[in-house]
């Protein structure tokens, strides 16, 4: 019997043994893409197909007006992070498609598509005399006559988005 009872604690030795080294083990984390960062999954080419702008541009309006942008958290307690936001606005911008739809994309509720578009295109639009200005005269008649031989389009001294004015 007490041999019985000497294999039983070396068995219960050996397990506890076992387990402890188990315990001691790290399995390595393996971290998958982002796949909810499309500026770290979309190559340059497809980025700017989606978003109408490169990724370089995207990056340095995103430091421009993220002091202006303040954390708003959503129903779950998370604070949606700037770079979403815009990614979220500049996508609703560039295909001019519904919020439910965008919302689908990124996983947010409509309502949640609309305020961002809101913030971001409010944020963006007190940068605008930054960079966007008319010309002086001068320039205006030279802009003026270089869209005319281009294009035979008189009293255009500049277009947006293809758009003349």
């Amino acid at each position: 019997m007490e041999a019985i009872a000497n294999i039983l604690d070396l068995y219960a030795d050996v397990q506890e043994q076992d387990l402890n080294e188990i315990a001691e083990l790290r399995v390595p984390r393996i971290i998958p893409a982002d796949r909810s960062d499309p500026m770290a999954y979309l190559c340059e080419g497809e980025f700017i197909m989606r978003y109408r702008l490169s990724k370089e541009v995207v990056r340095d309006l995103l430091r421009e007006i993220t002091p202006r942008l303040q954390r708003i958290r959503n129903n779950r307690g998370c604070s949606v992070p700037h770079q979403l936001q815009l990614l979220v606005a500049l996508r609703y911008m560039a295909s001019g498609n519904f919020q439910i739809t965008m919302g689908d994309c990124c996983e947010m509720s409509t309502a949640s598509v609309c305020k961002y578009v809101k913030i971001i295109a409010m944020a963006i639009a007190r940068q605008a005399s930054h960079h966007i200005h008319f010309p002086e005269p001068d320039e205006a008649r030279s802009l003026g006559s270089q869209f005319y031989d281009i294009a035979g389009m008189p009293g255009v001294i500049g277009c947006i988005d293809g758009s003349p004015c």
